[in-house]
């Protein structure tokens, strides 16, 4: 096409038709619209699906791990998926808040407690291991943006 001075145009107009990603963001501004709580907004990103996969996925990287080594795990339990919903708020929570260590964060030591934490979950490493949800995470999350 080449353009000249006072040449008519004409554009091309096609039916518009929504790819799924523009579906999902017409859903987030519905949820927009209904101001959100940060929980809410957290559970639209990380849906039933993605959270039964980062379990799944959590216990059964967990139970390689544990097949190859099984005396420094015998105690361990996987998570479940209300217990990851406190471990991830727990998580956000400890950018918030800076201590020397993450066992710190369940300390019952006056100078540094924070209660929140043990209100909420037992210490991870009595039988919980934190450990097994950053590689699966990682990978679901780069899978899915792909």
């Amino acid at each position: 096409m080449v353009w000249r001075k006072n040449s008519p145009f004409a554009p091309d107009v096609r039916e518009f038709v929504p790819s799924p990603s523009q579906v999902k963001d017409s859903q987030l501004n519905e949820l927009l619209k209904k101001n959100p709580t940060p929980f809410e907004l957290l559970q639209y990103f990380l849906d039933k699906d993605m959270m039964d996969e980062i379990v799944n996925e959590s216990t059964r990287y967990s139970e390689t791990i544990i097949a190859n080594h099984p005396n420094s795990l015998k105690n361990f339990k996987a998570f479940q998926k209300d217990e990851f919903w406190a471990f991830l708020g727990l998580n956000l929570l400890m950018g918030v808040i800076n201590k020397p260590s993450v066992t710190s964060y369940w300390s019952t030591n006056l100078i540094l407690t924070t209660p929140v934490f043990n209100k909420t979950m037992s210490r991870p490493g009595g039988g919980r291991s934190p450990r097994f949800f950053s590689n699966v995470v990682n990978k679901l999350i780069y899978a899915r943006l792909a």
